[in-house]
């Protein structure tokens, strides 16, 4: 997740615990936390079959294209990203 509350001062940022999480919004993110975690294994081990199979699961991927179409949009997004980093 990217989100989080959190107070803001002048020299810092501290995390606000807003509790438990909702048994409902658990199992409504844990796909999403499961390709992100994927992601995250797979660029650490370098394996872009992992992560081509984790991006065709995500929501705004899927019916979008071709198995190519989605490989090639991920090439294109890793190779973009690597260029900014």
């Amino acid at each position: 997740m990217v989100e989080t509350n959190a107070t803001f001062s002048k020299n810092k940022v501290e995390p606000v615990n807003s509790g438990h999480l909702p048994e409902s919004i658990y199992k409504l993110s844990l796909p999403h936390i499961e390709n992100q975690t994927q992601v995250l294994e797979a660029a650490l081990n370098q394996n872009k079959n992992d992560i081509y199979e984790a991006f065709a699961r995500e929501p705004v991927a899927i019916g979008r294209g071709t198995e190519a179409e989605l490989r090639s949009l991920a090439d294109k997004m890793m190779k973009n990203t690597i260029r900014e980093v």
